[in-house]
């Protein structure tokens, strides 16, 4: 089988969950007695409760995983990638039908100060490492906008800060310093420690945790200052992260099901002739990004929210002069003519890629997928 890409500004990248919402009951029940009604005593400060207890790991922990061939080669057979996965990351995965699923919260991003992220071990296939649904991390989700986040938010995870540690613990505060700055980029705010005990010239250094006792995320701060270097345990403010979040920030509708890209790949081939080709179209919102799970289609917008994969197919007819054997010029122009300027077949307003496969594994014909972002 031979394919012809384009180049696509936009990531493919998927999802499921359980839910727990807090509770309020002033009913105790003790075994063997009678319930007990106990008059709830207002707490000093509101806190949240995520309807997810939150995750154990961060990024770095699902993609340092691409480096183990043991877990990434689809060759090594499905039970022992899962097994050695299981191993690196402590802690057991979800299992669904066609893999095994592991969430990690990540730093800032283009949708907010935080996000939520999914390794997912797959039956037919290697592995992958895709943004996900917040709720599966107990996030809540942004404000529904087609616009980047521009706010406030740790830039890095918590593992970023403790790799760099043992380079620079030891050394003076100015070549720590100096070093942090090659590392990780500017500091965060000169002076920000003042007020818990650290001097003004500090520089600091935010970072995402992952949960605790209290919260689905932490903070956490690297703090090079003339009394020493150090990482912190800070309140989430300290990130940037407002807290806790409007109870009606947390997911409570249902995840949209997954488009079938093979079902409909088959039906269309079907119902177009000998003189023509497939065409599949598709579409998210242009603030989304595409997760191809073994031909199941699913996006996650910026704010962290799963939205619905549409599929589009039609029929085009093959110019004359493509011959018996169509190829991509023959709908797209030649080759050293830039991918985007010929849109072929595919919808001019919406479209942002294609691709041409001369003979599909699911029908043996040839086809043209158009991927296209709507507003």
């Amino acid at each position: 089988m031979r394919a012809v890409f384009s180049f696509l500004p936009f990531t493919f990248v998927a999802i499921a969950c359980a839910s727990a919402r807090p509770i309020d009951a002033a009913v105790v029940q003790s075994s063997g007695a009678a319930p007990v009604v106990v008059e709830p005593t207002p707490a000093p400060t509101a806190r949240v409760v995520s309807p997810a207890p939150g995750v154990t790991l961060l990024y770095e922990d699902l993609t340092d995983l691409y480096r183990d061939a043991t877990v990434s080669t689809s060759r090594v057979p499905y039970n022992q990638r899962v097994a050695a996965a299981a191993n690196a990351l402590g802690v057991a995965g979800e299992e669904t039908d066609d893999a095994t699923l592991w969430r990690a919260v990540g730093a800032r991003h283009i949708g907010g100060p935080f996000n939520c992220y999914e390794l997912a071990v797959l039956q037919r296939g290697g592995m992958q490492v895709t943004v996900t649904d917040r709720r599966f991390c107990g996030l809540p989700y942004g404000e529904r906008t087609n616009k980047p986040y521009s706010g406030p938010g740790p830039r890095f995870t918590r593992v970023k800060l403790e790799r760099l540690m043992p380079e620079i613990a030891k050394l003076p505060p100015d070549e720590a310093e100096g070093m942090a700055l090659a590392r990780l980029g500017p500091a965060d705010v000169r002076g920000v420690n003042e007020p818990r005990g650290v001097t003004p010239s500090a520089r600091t250094w935010s970072a995402i945790g992952a949960r605790d006792a209290e919260n689905p995320i932490t903070c956490h701060v690297l703090v090079i200052g003339k009394d020493g270097t150090r990482i912190e345990k800070r309140d989430l403010g300290d990130c940037g992260i407002t807290w806790p979040p409007p109870d009606e920030a947390f997911a409570t509708e249902p995840v949209p099901p997954p488009a079938l890209l093979g079902k409909s790949t088959a039906e269309c081939s079907t119902r177009c002739s000998t003189s023509e080709v497939c065409v599949i179209d598709e579409r998210v919102p242009k603030s989304a990004q595409m997760i191809n799970r073994n031909n199941r289609l699913s996006a996650v917008g910026w704010d962290g929210r799963p939205v619905p994969v549409e599929i589009v197919t039609s029929c085009a007819p093959i110019p004359p002069a493509c011959g018996p054997t169509p190829t991509a010029a023959c709908f797209f122009g030649p080759p050293q003519v830039p991918a985007m300027r010929s849109k072929g077949p595919c919808p001019p307003a919406d479209n942002f890629g294609y691709s041409f496969t001369s003979s599909t594994a699911v029908t043996g014909k040839p086809l043209i997928t158009c991927y296209s972002r709507t507003s």
